[in-house]
């Protein structure tokens, strides 16, 4: 185990232009690097490099819900595109179809379509530029209601 004590003087991790960052070879999970370009800690989470400056969107309640479809919405956070996940899971274990990583473009609403009434539905956002992905929104659930008809 390290442990570090100073008063006077700090750690330095590797520093590096996103070129350089992107050029690792088979980066490991939990590495950090300082991104010359960005000023900007990332941070690689097995997956993706995320900016540790970047701060997660905040998704808003969804919009023009109907029985197949809703608009999500999201606060803009200076991200070039955003990337949506649909799922009916709160975990985000599986998605529906066509809404896993979705990348919508720089905008701060899309439609989901082709759903099925009566099904709980769950959305997130995440917001990317050059240095990198923020962390996941906050959760937001809607329920499209179903139709009655032919009743008497």
């Amino acid at each position: 185990m390290l442990d570090v004590v100073s008063t006077t003087k700090g750690v330095l991790i590797p520093r590096m232009t996103t070129a350089q960052r992107n050029a690792i070879a088979a980066p490991a999970e939990g590495l950090l690097i300082y991104n010359l370009d960005c000023k900007d800690i990332n941070l690689y989470n097995g997956t993706a490099w995320i900016s540790m400056m970047l701060a997660a969107p905040t998704a808003a309640a969804a919009t023009g819900i109907s029985p197949a479809q809703f608009t999500a919405n999201w606060g803009l956070n200076g991200s070039t595109t955003y990337y949506l996940d649909v799922s009916t899971t709160a975990t985000f274990t599986t998605f529906i179809p066509g809404y896993g990583n979705l990348n919508v473009g720089a905008v701060s609403s899309y439609n989901v379509t082709g759903l099925t009434c009566g099904t709980t539905y769950y959305f997130r956002v995440r917001g990317s530029n050059t240095c990198g992905t923020s962390q996941n929104s906050n959760i937001v659930s809607v329920i499209p209601p179903c139709c009655i008809s032919n009743y008497t």
